[in-house]
């Protein structure tokens, strides 16, 4: 590139993985091409090098110089922490753990529930490590396309305050708090609620829906 930088493109069957295998704390992204980004910080005499090596090294490095971000286009699966996001095409930035992702359907378990969550979105960003949020969402346990019932939504914010396991290990989302914008509760593919504003907790209780609460206000 004009500012120094290289990058590599990669078409077929592209599988990029980040993390130490086993920790639980790891990043896999698989797609039918791939273009990677690499640091411009990257010393002047690793740039003229091989860009791909056998010899090892760290999982984040092609050849000794470091990954900055990567572009995904086509069939896209995304693993990381317990959840499984496909999408058609999708950007992260590695370096700081953000991430835009399009056409996007996000899939994890609940922590022994064995309920299934799945997050349907235009678009799906994640802030940070433990931030995600997601526009013109649809939220169901169903895995049709068409689901019987579910939760719409013009945005949705999900924090995830579930502490690591002592082996670093990710065990998905036990504690956190997330908030709603324009939900709508659908069955049948139709509204039969409204409501502007939600936010809440996130824990394992015994059931789907712990507890339930009105108020009114009168400020808008």
């Amino acid at each position: 590139l004009e500012d120094g930088r290289q990058i590599i493109t990669c078409i077929g069957d592209v599988n990029l993985f980040r993390g130490a295998a086993g920790s639980g704390d790891t990043l896999e992204l698989l797609a039918d091409s791939a273009v990677v980004f690499l640091s411009a910080d990257t010393p002047e005499d690793a740039r003229d090098g091989p860009l791909i090596s056998d010899s090892g090294g760290d999982s984040d490095q092609f050849g000794g110089m470091g990954v900055e971000a990567v572009y995904l286009g086509g069939d896209i699966r995304i693993f990381s922490g317990g959840r499984t996001i496909r999408a058609s095409q999708a950007y992260y930035d590695l370096a700081r753990n953000r991430a835009l992702i399009l056409d996007a359907v996000a899939f994890s378990m609940v922590p022994d529930r064995d309920l299934p969550i799945y997050l349907r979105a235009e678009r799906i960003r994640q802030l940070s490590e433990r931030e995600w949020s997601a526009d013109n969402a649809v939220l169901t346990t169903s895995e049709f396309h068409t689901p019987h019932y579910h939760i719409g939504a013009s945005s949705v914010e999900l924090t995830n305050l579930t502490p690591a396991e002592p082996s670093g290990r990710q065990i998905g989302i036990r504690a956190g708090n997330f908030q709603i914008r324009d939900a709508t509760l659908n069955i049948g593919g139709r509204p039969i609620s409204y409501w502007p504003y939600l936010r809440g907790n996130v824990d394992t209780s015994e059931t789907a829906i712990k507890s339930l609460r009105a108020s009114y206000s009168d400020d808008f």
